[in-house]
């Protein structure tokens, strides 16, 4: 069956050097905030098969860098894969059309500071009394609790396994104590 074809890695810390060796990077999301790993994937030449939901649609141009498929829908979604993974030039074009926007859309050094700009202006806006509650808790505590008063990005080097086709090889987030966001 399938599963003969199917490695599991588990958790890889590396992933960049993954990437660039599939056909096809896929994410059926039924919700997504923004497209991180479908950005991930265009950096690295590798076209994207996802859902027309959240932040995704915001990374992925249907057609040109891969494609997306209504929430749900295993039918389209498969007919895409078996026309990108039976056609090389098609996913070549649209991997090298994905890592394009991906470095000119969403370049590093332009995304890092609108991030530090944004946690600048929550550090030092002003703390109000009155600030909402956080409905992830039950509005039993304010917002402004909930969060550290400092945040930064900070930029360390990283190796990429094929620095002229990923778009990894500059940089890794991570939070204020190290950790990779």
């Amino acid at each position: 069956g399938i599963m003969d074809h199917i490695t599991f890695l588990g958790s890889y810390e590396n992933i960049e050097r993954i990437i660039p060796c599939a056909d096809l990077i896929m994410q059926p999301s039924e919700h997504e905030s923004f497209g991180l790993t479908p950005l991930e994937a265009m950096a690295c030449g590798v076209p994207v098969l996802g859902t027309s939901s959240g932040g995704i649609v915001e990374v992925v141009e249907h057609g040109v860098s891969g494609y997306l498929a209504e929430v749900g829908d295993i039918d389209t979604m498969a007919l895409y894969a078996i026309e990108i993974l039976t056609d090389p030039a098609k996913a070549a074009e649209m991997g090298r059309r994905g890592r394009e926007r991906a470095l000119s859309t969403f370049p590093r050094d332009r995304i890092v500071g609108e991030y530090e700009a944004l946690y600048d202006s929550i550090v030092r806006a002003p703390v109000s009394a009155t600030a909402p509650r956080d409905p992830h808790r039950g509005g039993s505590h304010r917002m402004d609790t909930c969060a550290p008063r400092t945040a930064r990005i900070r930029v360390r080097p990283r190796e990429c396994a094929r620095p002229g086709r990923c778009g990894h090889d500059g940089g890794i987030r991570t939070n204020s104590r190290g950790h990779d966001l």
